[in-house]
């Protein structure tokens, strides 16, 4: 199994400065690791952690995947 900064660092690669469903980002983390030892109820935790130390910004509970959405911060001028 991956370790969690390596998770992180994937989610992270799939974010972007605009809002994108939570879905969306664990979805092409996914495909792009093709990680099938890691189920979207641990990544949903994982993009959790992010918000929390700030890496991303939520709208929504990271937890209901379907209808949260993440962003990257934006850059401060």
């Amino acid at each position: 199994m991956p370790s969690d900064r390596e998770l992180d660092e994937q989610l992270l690669s799939h974010a972007t400065y605009e809002w994108r469903k939570v879905a969306r980002v664990i979805g092409t983390a996914l495909t792009a690791r093709r990680a099938d030892l890691v189920d979207d109820t641990y990544l949903a935790g994982r993009i959790a952690e992010l918000v929390r130390r700030g890496s991303l910004e939520a709208r929504g509970n990271p937890a209901e995947i379907h209808y949260a959405e993440v962003r990257l911060p934006a850059a401060v001028a």
